[in-house]
């Protein structure tokens, strides 16, 4: 005699036992096997829906025990890893009918809060997974704790353009204390200038305990921009990787030459003495119109390769002399024409003899 099974799920637990048993539409006998699969977790021990970390960044070590409590042998099992985790105990591709394998994982836990990872198990008997294994372990920690925050802050800047910097700082915090980082301050003052932008608080899993993410902006004078360094303040008073920051400060020019110098040699073949030398602009600069002046036209031709609207212009030097000495040149690339160039870029080229 046969019945139609539908669909279905059922879950037990007990004991730190959990049971899944898969049914599915399909007619089957009345006396066949259903595949189910016991899951038992034996390490860490204890019945902890969360595990606290033993000791600072000591990893845990996760050890199942998986139980065919079916009829019939599962086979073609694989495990599905959601997580950065390495297997210290694999599982056999096949488990009789009534018979037990172990299964285990690590994984190095959260520097602070929870860390939550899931192992599934899947087998030729089931489209759909026959055991799920989730891990979650607690790093306690006193507070307040810095969880993400820069060593230091390299600001790149362009040159007479308006200059913002972000960055996040993660601390767990006490609920309900003063945020930590109120009104941090930079020096040299007169060049940078901090702001907090927002500040986003979430619940640990100690109810006690809060984390907060600050988003800080610093914003730069462009018109008084130069190399250097600097400080960001971030509390009153200096707390472990809070203290105070050390800021360099890059500025880039806003328009670049690719390659500022390179040698022709008289052992080149024809197509090698030529070279392909770009204007690149950086940011929202534009190179508009270059004028190219004061070199050497018995020793180097220049010519213009791409139009005023690329992004990069390219232009093309091809060595017109092999000469019995050294001779040197340099060409002069200015964006902008006339008294509106505002970048003035060198080009030196030498043309070595045998």
């Amino acid at each position: 005699m046969k019945k139609v099974m539908f669909i279905g799920l059922l879950v037990v637990v007990t004991s730190g036992i959990v049971t899944i048993a898969l049914k599915w539409s399909r007619a089957v006998s009345a006396n066949s096997a259903e595949p189910a699969i016991q899951v038992r977790r034996l390490l860490p021990v204890g019945d902890e829906n969360v595990v606290p970390v033993p000791s600072p960044g000591a990893q845990v070590e996760f050890l199942y025990e998986l139980s065919n409590v079916g009829k019939t042998p599962l086979t073609g099992l694989k495990t599905q890893l959601f997580c950065q985790c390495a297997v210290s105990q694999p599982l056999p591709e096949t488990v009789a009918a009534g018979s037990s394998v172990q299964f285990g994982f690590r994984f190095p836990p959260p520097q602070a809060g929870i860390r939550s990872e899931r192992v599934t198990v899947t087998s030729a008997n089931s489209s759909n997974p026959i055991a799920v294994m989730n891990a979650r372990v607690y790093a306690d920690v006193s507070v307040p704790h810095v969880v993400a925050a820069p060593e230091r802050i390299h600001v790149q800047a362009i040159r007479g353009q308006p200059i913002h910097h972000d960055l996040l700082i993660s601390v767990i915090e006490r609920a309900g204390s003063q945020n930590l980082i109120q009104q941090p301050q930079a020096e040299p003052i007169e060049l940078i200038h901090p702001t907090i932008i927002d500040v986003r608080e979430t619940a640990e899993y100690d109810k006690k305990n809060v984390r907060r993410v600050y988003q800080l902006q610093l914003r730069l004078d462009a018109s008084a921009v130069t190399n250097g360094t600097g400080q960001l303040r971030l509390c009153e008073q200096p707390f472990g990787q809070l203290g105070p920051l050390p800021v360099k400060i890059e500025v880039l020019e806003p328009v670049v030459l690719i390659p500022s110098a390179f040698d022709f040699h008289p052992a080149d073949a024809a197509s090698e003495r030529k070279q392909i030398v770009n204007v690149v602009a950086r940011g929202n600069v534009k190179t508009g119109a270059i004028r190219v002046h004061a070199f050497d036209r018995e020793l180097i031709d220049v010519r213009k390769l791409s139009n005023e609207d690329s992004p990069a212009q390219r232009f093309e030097v091809t060595s017109k002399s092999s000469p019995t000495e050294l001779r040197e040149t340099e060409v002069i690339f200015e964006a902008g024409a006339g008294e509106e160039a505002k970048n003035q870029l060198v080009l030196h080229v030498r043309l070595v003899p045998e």
